[in-house]
């Protein structure tokens, strides 16, 4: 009996690497996609897609804007999409793997002008709708190739005209030298107030980005004079948009590295009407705390997640999330050089999550509505030789944000962009500490702090409305004439004040 159990292990084993070695000498994938109108997201028929240097694979967009590219040899390709009426396009670092199937999303832009004879090139750099030079659009597979960038959106930024870092520790911008608290970062519809790991109070950056690189469709990042829809920050806005996860089958994807692991699993939903897509990832460095005898090890955690569907082929139903908390803590050192703070806590948590309906009301536009909250705590703990409870600092952000858009287009030389939007926020800090000594090494003094007990609550109501048109006025003018107004107001009112 236990030979037959050995055999049925070596066995299982051989057919185990067999069935590998099958899958990796298919060394295939595919590539599905879905065509359509750049202004007003309507899908587009019958547009031709082809691999570029490759006549024998290509494919037509159905009724539904939707391709499909099978049995494509893994690489690196560029995707060319033309159709009658709209400029020809082609997406570049279009990466295929073995046995994966690969999505992406071809908006086309409409032609303004039909002349008799014209010569259209592709265009390889797309751009969305509403904004300027000033705006680049990256794929997650340059930003994976960007030197440098450590596959952190805020790092592969720093590499652009008119924007500097801070330091070498965190991923803060400086674009046009305004202040890194004026750069707003939009994921999906959703603002989001800091999508970083071990970000201070209030800021834009931090030490690790909490966006997987995996997760990103592309991104556009405007340093200046982008669209009036964003409101109110002066540098720059980081527009997110994840990509959706695979409609036809399940697929998991693990992560090993030094600092930790991950793991992304999607798969489809409800006849393949609709998917969901789930990445987790959690460093371990704690674990080396106790052998290596380190005093402080961060660690961190996040998890981002987004569920499409679409109940209708006028209607898509998206839910995003995201979340992530952190938490380092510097214990105490016995030896002269220490002095002031000697046991130090920092933990924050943070989440985002957000509903999108997106309606294609007509052939001529569209309107999303979107309900998010996201919300944000740190908590400070300080300790001396006298005692743990030094200082303590704690401090939540909670905003909820309900907003509406409509876009459409006029005709191919008129359009226009409408949306209003309402957003409570409350805010809750509290710092409380007894008196304190501590020696500044920045300073070389002696700083003393009175006892503090602070107990803040700040309420506030915002309500916004912008109005945006664009214009192509002659034929030839590459550049699109805008003319926009925005209209906001703005309410605060306390609920409570303590100190």
């Amino acid at each position: 009996m236990p030979f037959l159990k050995r055999i049925k292990g070596f066995l299982f084993i051989l057919l185990f690497v067999l069935t590998l070695d099958v899958t990796a000498n298919q060394k295939i994938g595919s590539i599905h996609g879905l065509a359509q109108d750049q202004s007003t997201r309507q899908p587009l028929k019958t547009v031709f897609i082809q691999i570029v240097g490759n006549n024998q694979l290509s494919a037509i967009s159905d009724d539904q804007g939707k391709f499909t590219l099978p049995e494509v040899p893994i690489g690196t390709y560029r995707i060319k999409a033309t159709s009658n009426q709209y400029e020809p396009l082609i997406k570049t670092d279009v990466v295929v793997s073995t046995g994966r199937q690969v999505f992406i999303e071809m908006n086309l832009k409409h032609l303004a002008f039909t002349l008799e004879e014209v010569q259209v090139k592709p265009n390889f750099f797309d751009k969305p709708v509403g904004t300027n030079t000033s705006t680049r659009t990256l794929s997650s597979e340059e930003i994976r190739r960007s030197p440098g960038g450590l596959e952190d959106v805020n790092r592969v930024m720093m590499s652009m005209p008119g924007i500097v870092q801070t330091s070498d520790q965190t991923n803060h911008l400086v674009v046009r030298g305004g202040h890194p608290r004026e750069n707003l970062t939009v994921l999906d519809m959703i603002e989001i107030p800091n999508s970083n790991h071990f970000g201070e109070q209030g800021s834009t950056g931090g030490t690790i980005s909490m966006i997987n690189t995996d997760l990103i469709r592309e991104i556009d990042f405007s340093s200046g004079g982008f669209p009036v829809r964003y409101g109110d920050k002066l540098s720059s806005v980081l527009n997110i948009q994840l990509r959706e996860g695979n409609r036809h089958k399940v697929e998991t994807d693990i992560s090993i590295g030094m600092a930790g692991a991950g793991l992304t699993v999607e798969g489809p939903i409800i006849k393949k009407k609709g998917s969901w897509l789930l990445s987790m990832r959690k460093s371990y460095l704690g674990l080396v705390k106790g052998p290596t005898s380190l005093t402080a090890v961060p660690e961190y955690g996040d998890l981002q997640a987004k569920v499409v569907y679409d109940p209708t082929p006028k209607n898509q139903i998206s839910m995003v999330g995201i979340g992530g908390s952190d938490h380092v803590h510097i214990t105490d050192q016995d030896d002269l050089y220490n002095r002031g703070w000697n046991n130090v806590l920092y933990h924050t948590r943070q989440y985002g999550i957000g509903l999108n309906w997106r309606t294609l009301f007509s052939r001529n536009g569209y309107s999303i509505l979107t309900c998010s909250q996201v919300f944000n705590q740190s908590e400070f703990l300080v300790g001396d030789r006298r005692g743990p409870d030094a200082m303590s600092m704690t401090g939540s952000e909670r905003e909820t944000t309900i907003k509406a858009e409509i876009n459409y287009d006029i005709s191919t030389k008129h359009g226009f962009s409408i949306g209003t939007a309402v957003k409570e926020i409350e805010l809750d800090h509290i710092i409380r500490s007894r008196e304190v000594e501590f020696y500044s090494n920045e300073t070389g003094k002696l700083i003393k702090l009175t006892h503090q007990d602070q107990d803040s609550r700040l309420s506030t109501f915002k309500a916004s409305s912008f109005v945006h048109y664009k214009v192509t006025p002659t034929a030839g003018l590459e550049r699109r004439l805008q003319i926009s107004a925005h209209v906001s107001a703005q309410v605060i009112k306390f609920h409570r004040i303590r100190c």
